[in-house]
């Protein structure tokens, strides 16, 4: 393979990657370029590569620190080195994070049907939505659902700064970083926070519903709603004081809502099943771009009051 011959020319749509989520190496280009290589060619991708529907790419069968022959194959065909993507991780992290992304779809109709007795269509609904699911030691189901992609953004303008309301409308428009950024904020921020709540000292905690996740449930549904409490209200909660080591698994109405103050293993697992969502919606967004770029994008400005 050393003197490759009828390679079309590659532009950075034809490029290879290094995931450090799964340690392997990916090779992404078209089906047109594939079909210019020669069989020496394909038959050695074929024997050090796996081709993935899901990812639409090849992906090396050796990980790291086994990456010499996928790595000398990249390069001799002459592939653009993007770098690396994910996160590192160990092999335990990966194996949970395999975990999460697989949803076992019957477990949650079956739950979903405990809470939408009379509504096929909206167990369906609901059922489809799920990107990722943590079930937790005590079987409690955590389900994190998929986000749509945004192309419409709007900026308020009030008299003197129209023009910077302007400016960002035609930066939305033009700039596939800031595309991305808004198209990953839901899960980036999420991710955030919970990294938050693990932290003793921080300012806010995640809490698990325990008054039951829809109206008119069974009792026995498993299913269960997550949100965010300030310190201050779950300490206010307690009494008025207590320590926040004692804080995780504390059963408290704070709000209002009866809820649970996740422990540190929960929130292990609810933060997987989000960095798993996470990376699912990424590749989501970057076919999306790979497909329409910024073509589909509206933007504009709006007056408001001032």
């Amino acid at each position: 393979m050393e003197n490759i011959t009828n390679i079309a020319p590659t532009t950075r749509d034809d490029y290879f990657i290094v995931n450090k989520e799964t340690g392997k190496l990916e090779l992404h280009f078209t089906k047109e370029y594939y079909q210019a290589l020669d069989e020496d060619t394909r038959r050695e991708i074929k024997s050090n590569f796996l081709w993935s529907r899901r990812a639409a790419c090849w992906i090396s069968r050796r990980k790291e620190p086994n990456l010499e022959p996928a790595s000398r194959i990249a390069n001799n065909l002459g592939l653009f080195d993007a770098g690396e993507t994910g996160e590192n991780m160990t092999g335990a992290q990966r194996e949970d994070r395999a975990k999460v992304a697989v949803v076992d779809r019957d477990l949650l109709r079956e739950q979903y049907g405990m809470a939408w007795h009379e509504s096929p269509r909206m167990v369906d609904y609901c059922v489809n939505k799920a990107a990722a699911v943590a079930i937790l030691p005590g079987g409690e189901i955590i389900v994190i659902d998929k986000q749509s992609i945004e192309t419409r953004f709007c900026f308020g303008e009030s008299g003197y700064d129209a023009d910077e309301a302007a400016a960002a409308a035609q930066y939305a428009r033009t700039s596939v970083d800031y595309f991305k950024r808004e198209n990953m904020e839901h899960f980036n921020e999420m991710i955030n926070d919970l990294n938050e709540s693990m932290n003793d000292e921080g300012y806010k905690r995640l809490v698990i519903y325990t008054g039951g996740a829809y109206i008119g449930q069974d009792a026995d549904c498993r299913l269960r709603n997550i949100g965010f409490a300030r310190l201050n209200d779950i300490i206010d909660a307690c009494g008025g004081s207590c320590y926040t080591s004692e804080l995780p698994g504390k059963e408290l109405t704070v709000h209002f809502q009866k809820c649970r103050v996740a422990t540190h293993e929960e929130l292990s697992i609810i933060l997987e099943a989000y960095k798993a969502a996470r990376q699912a919606h990424e590749k989501k967004v970057d076919a999306y771009l790979k497909r329409y770029g910024l073509t589909k994008v509206h933007a504009w400005t709006y007056w408001r009051d001032a």
